[in-house]
């Protein structure tokens, strides 16, 4: 028994290990094997929350979010919000709008549906169903955006930002240049750089402020380079967009 328990261990720490590099796909194998090895089988919440974060790594969001939620059937208090907290996360990467409103549904009943509040919203504007009276006002909205955009969640900042910027005009002069130049970022992490160029003229023709458009041209030679377009970069910092 004691073999089974080292060797149990072992796998879990070997799983623990890979799942925070670049390998999460061994890591799940390990994972697998701690299983065979575990006195719970897989209900364990220690190899159930390495496997969430190996199948998040592995871009499998939507398992992850899964895996969460079975790590938060087995514990109890603040390490169940958490869980919960993570299963909302996981979903919403994974652009499952309808779970993490259920999980938020779950969350407020348990008495910490604030922590998800957020993620409920969000994914309420993708599903086109929330509102202005759902207390999340443009500028929050934007902050909202923002902070995708700084955690590199680009694909959710792209999704985010769209329609903010139908809706610049609302925005102050800095919050317009804000969203442009993360929107226009953004867009290029996501391959989209023509797109992206274009959100840089539109706001380039726009704002008044010379500083401003220098740093729209300089962004929009930047991501021209980063395509290899060196003939357009070079306009670019001309001016030409």
């Amino acid at each position: 028994a004691s073999d089974i328990m080292e060797q149990h261990e072992r796998a879990v720490l070997l799983g623990t290990a890979l799942s925070l590099t670049s390998d999460p796909i061994r890591a799940l194998r390990a994972l697998d094997l701690a299983v065979k090895k575990s006195p719970n089988g897989g209900h364990n919440p220690e190899i159930l929350e390495v496997r969430a974060v190996a199948l998040s790594r592995a871009g499998r969001h939507g398992d992850a979010s899964t895996a969460w939620l079975a790590v938060g059937r087995q514990v109890e208090g603040e390490s169940r919000a958490l869980a919960l907290e993570h299963a909302a996360r996981e979903a919403l990467k994974g652009d499952h709008s309808l779970a993490v409103m259920g999980i938020y549904a779950t969350a407020q009943k348990e008495g910490f549906g604030n922590r998800i509040a957020n993620m409920n919203l969000e994914a309420k504007i993708r599903l086109g169903i929330a509102t202005e009276t759902d207390g999340y006002s443009l500028h929050q909205r934007l902050n909202r955006a923002i902070e995708m955009y700084n955690r590199r969640e680009h694909k959710l900042a792209v999704e985010a930002m769209r329609p903010l910027f139908v809706r610049r005009s609302e925005l102050t002069a800095p919050q317009r240049q804000e969203l442009a130049m993360a929107f226009a970022k953004s867009l290029n992490a996501e391959n989209l750089a023509q797109d992206a160029i274009e959100t840089l003229r539109v706001q380039a023709t726009e704002t008044e402020l010379e500083r401003q458009r220098r740093e729209i041209y300089q962004l929009a030679a930047e991501i021209h380079e980063s395509n290899d377009n060196l003939i357009a970069a070079i306009e670019a910092l001309k001016g030409n967009l």
